[in-house]
Order: C-alpha cells, then sequence, then structure tokens
C-alpha cells in the first residue's frame, strides 16, 4: 500500500566518535548535522552520498520528532544539480524529496540541505525511511545509511519504515452503482459513480432534503472532516491554537488533528478559515501531506502540466503536490486547464477523493 504514515526510527549502536564505516564499494547516505541550538533558533542538515556509482533517480524521506524541530526549507545540493528537484518539508512522516534526470548524477557530496527551527528541546531523532536510489532503468541500487545523533553517537539508519497508519481508507467495490442516492445526483451526471462511492465509503454526506448539491463549493473545515473520517476519526492530543477554531465547533477535532499531523496549516499564524472555500491546489496539497508523498515508483512526479495554459496560475508552495497529484490522476485538467486556484465543487471533491484513494491503495 502507497499511502503510509511514516514512523520515526533509531537503532542506537555502542558509543564510538566516529561514524559506522561502510566498504569501499558500498554506497552510503549519511546525515551530517550540528548540536543543536536553543529553542527558537535555526540549523541546517545536510544529507550526503558517498560511493555513488552513479544515479537517475532518488526519492528519499527524512523521518524526525515534529514535537522537536521544524522543517522550514529544503535547498538542493550540488549532487542533483541539473536533475527535476522536489520536495515537500511538511509531509506527515517528515520531508520528501525525489530527484530525476536523463544521465546519471555521479558526484559525491551535498544531496540536499535541511533548514529546521527549534521547538523544544529534545533529540529530534533523525531517521530515513523508505529511501533509495535507482538506475535510468529504474532499478534500485545497493544503499546503506548513517549519521551521527545530536550527541555525536553513530546511528544506523533503516530504509524500511513501519506502516502505523491507525485505519487504511477502504473504498467501495468499485463496480458501478445500479441506484441513485442523491435527487440530484443522476447516473447521468458526469460525477455520479464517485460521489456514490465516496458516500458510501462514509466520507462524505447529503443534505436532509435527500441533496447533495454537487455543484456547490467546499469549505476548508468540511474539507478536512472528510479527510479526517477517512483516518478513522482519530482523536487530537492538543489544540492546534487558531482563534477561530472552537473547541465546540463541529470541526475541531478534525482541524486540529490535521495540524498536529502536519496535514494543514493555517491561512494565518492564529487562523484556520474553517469556512473560507477552500481551492483546487489546496486540496491537491492537503490530500500531499495526508500520504506523505510515498512515491515507490519513479519519483519524477511528470512535468504534464506545463503544456496546460494556465500552469503559470499553480502556486510555489503547490507546485510540487500538483506533479504528485497529476501523476497519481488525483487530480486532472478539463477545458485543457487545471484550474488550479478554482474553488473545489463537492462533486469534484468527492472525485479527487475517490481517485485518491483507488490509485493510491492498489
Amino acid at each position: 500500500m502507497k499511502k503510509t504514515l511514516l514512523s520515526f526510527l533509531l537503532i542506537v549502536s555502542v558509543l564510538v566518535a566516529m561514524i559506522i564505516p561502510a566498504s569501499a564499494d558500498t554506497t552510503v547516505l549519511t546525515i551530517n548535522r550540528p548540536s543543536l541550538p536553543s529553542v527558537g533558533e535555526s540549523f541546517t542538515l545536510t544529507l550526503d552520498i558517498s560511493g555513488n556509482p552513479g544515479f537517475n533517480a532518488l526519492n528519499v524521506s527524512l523521518g524526525f520528532d515534529h514535537a522537536v524541530v521544524r522543517c522550514d526549507e529544503i535547498i538542493q545540493g550540488t549532487v542533483a544539480d541539473g536533475m527535476t528537484f522536489i520536495s515537500n518539508p511538511n509531509a506527515i512522516g517528515g520531508a520528501i524529496i525525489g530527484a530525476v534526470a536523463i544521465s546519471p548524477a555521479t558526484e559525491n557530496g551535498t544531496i540536499a540541505t535541511f533548514r529546521f527551527t527549534v521547538l523544544a528541546t529534545g533529540d529530534p531523532v533523525f531517521t530515513l525511511n523508505g529511501s533509495y536510489i535507482t538506475d535510468i532503468d529504474d532499478n534500485k541500487l545497493p544503499l546503506s545509511f548513517a549519521g551521527e545523533s545530536i550527541q555525536s553517537d553513530p546511528v544506523v539508519l533503516i530504509d524500511d519504515p513501519v506502516d502505523e497508519t491507525p485505519v487504511d481508507p477502504i473504498i467501495p467495490d468499485p463496480v458501478k452503482p445500479t441506484y441513485q442516492t442523491f435527487s440530484d445526483v443522476s447516473a447521468s451526471h458526469w460525477s455520479y459513480e464517485f460521489v456514490e462511492k465516496a458516500h458510501v465509503a462514509g466520507y462524505i454526506d447529503g443534505y436532509t432534503d435527500g441533496t447533495f448539491k454537487p455543484s456547490k463549493n467546499m469549505s476548508r473545515a468540511e474539507f478536512v472532516t472528510l479527510l479526517w473520517k477517512m483516518a478513522g476519526k482519530p482523536k487530537p492530543t492538543k489544540n492546534a491554537g487558531f482563534v477561530d477554531v472552537g473547541s465546540k465547533d463541529w470541526y475541531a477535532d478534525a482541524v486540529n488533528w490535521a495540524a498536529e499531523n502536519g496535514i494543514v496549516k493555517g491561512k494565518t499564524a492564529t487562523e484556520f478559515k474553517p469556512l473560507g472555500n477552500i481551492t483546487r491546489q489546496e486540496i491537491v496539497l492537503i490530500l500531499f501531506n495526508y500520504d506523505g508523498a510515498d512515491n515507490d515508483t519513479n519519483p519524477m512526479f511528470t512535468m504534464i502540466y506545463d503544456a496546460m495554459p494556465d500552469s503559470g496560475l499553480i502556486a510555489s508552495w503547490a507546485k510540487t503536490s500538483f506533479y504528485w497529484g497529476i501523476y497519481h490522476g488525483i487530480v486532472e485538467g478539463s477545458d485543457n486547464l487545471l484550474k488550479p486556484t478554482g474553488l473545489a465543487t463537492r462533486a469534484q471533491v468527492a472525485t479527487m477523493i475517490v481517485r485518491y484513494v483507488e490509485n493510491q491503495t492498489k
């Protein structure tokens, strides 16, 4: 299953001053970081490669304790210079990067630099989970991992994450529905199958008058609540601190859970704007964060949208997720347009959710 919520893994070895040595013919990914500064201060961590045999693509997930540090930025390193480079510092399990090129990258050195802010005292416990490099034929190359903890204790970082997803999304049998649940979504409506599947799965409801209102815009609170239902309605452990999300609001648990897990951010530092309408690019970004961007095929997420006339409207913060969304068939253009800033209707949301679950759980 592709969707995973990446866990934080650390195996501490005996206390020695040197990084665990690797054989001369082994390709090694190494985490290099300084001592942890004070709370509120920033620091950078580099991910380096040595013994590079030449790779055409890579996929790296850097796990860490979100309560201790926050990843603010990922900077492309010299090894990945000239490659198509994608990144998401806000994925659930950590921070992810992907890169791809036609010609192999053969240098040793820095693949990426991660800039962090310290949020609390403690050990962030950096790990590499589900990471790999491949050749031009998409064959995974032998790889080992090394690094240092804050105390300079060497650690072995493993690439087989434990899936601790509380509830996997489940979609009904994809057989075409033969019934009509909502009076305004007949079998001839373009979204009929998607609306029926999303409703039967329990992700989205209709109205008391028997309608679905497929053309009605969806709010940010409604979409996050839908995602929260998909996850099994987990109970948040803390309040996100949004002044416009009261503890008794029907969407409070959903918003606080999503914020706690790095799935959403506020429109500002203190406001979530729960009743504001959600855009198509916001939905894809939220799904991207929810999924953790665990791409187990080629990490190049496709550039097909570049040919679309409105590709320039995609916000810089949404480009990576749009690569991912198009690659996995979650978002598609219409009339040769992607409409990233367009408001998402209930029918569109039902369609994207079903595509996400069906494509990501194959």
